[in-house]
């Protein structure tokens, strides 16, 4: 198994289960976990935008169309 802190650069379910099944993968592919240090050093960010947000924001753009077409009494 891999030693506590580090985690495979590519992960995939089946990487993951091997892992936790104590199966030794290709160790060159593992990295060092810093807690985000080297990442805040590079400069470097992640920005996440959940499903939630998309979809209300689709949502409300369609909003004045299809209430348009229900009350014009459109078929969809």
């Amino acid at each position: 198994m891999t030693e506590r802190g580090h985690m495979l650069r590519s992960l995939s379910r089946t990487k993951i289960e091997m892992t936790l099944a104590g199966v030794n993968t290709e160790q060159a592919r593992l990295v060092r976990m810093d807690a985000g240090e080297t990442a805040r050093r590079e400069g470097r960010c992640v920005f996440e935008c959940s499903w939630e947000v998309a979809n209300k924001l689709v949502a409300s753009s369609k909003q004045p169309v299809v209430a348009g077409d229900i009350a014009s009494g459109s078929e969809w």
